[in-house]
């Protein structure tokens, strides 16, 4: 069994190491976190080289809000696509919970009568399942 004076003479070296090291990181980022407050003090911005921003909102290479472009308003929806939108999650509704071959045959359906027969198919072949 090894001697305990020997093992803390072999920890000492590191714990002091580790101290050390650990004392410095922790100097370095006060200095950081002091250079970003006075650089946004002086209104010298955030993006310098080395200068940490703590609890900035934006990423970098993110325009600020008052620079962003715009949203681009889309089209106005045709009556179609609500409805088709609707028949798709009915579909898609009946799916769940079916075994695999069933889903398969609802999809075949699908493709070849269209998403009404489709429905009805999965509707029927859940009620089959269910009783």
């Amino acid at each position: 069994m090894p001697c305990l004076r020997s093992i803390a003479t072999d920890i000492r070296p590191l714990v002091e190491r580790f101290a050390n090291e650990l004392t410095t990181l922790i100097q370095r980022l006060a200095q950081e976190q002091a250079r970003a407050a006075v650089l946004r003090a002086l209104g010298v911005g955030g993006g310098c080289a080395g200068a940490v921003t703590y609890g900035a909102r934006r990423g970098p290479g993110r325009l600020p809000k008052a620079a962003a472009v715009p949203k681009r308003r889309s089209a106005p929806a045709s009556p179609v696509q609500p409805r088709a939108r609707k028949l798709q999650g009915q579909c898609m509704r009946g799916l769940r919970g079916m075994t695999k071959m069933d889903q398969g045959q609802v999809k075949k359906m699908r493709a070849a009568k269209g998403i009404e027969a489709a429905i009805e198919l999965a509707r029927k072949l859940k009620a089959k399942a269910a009783a």
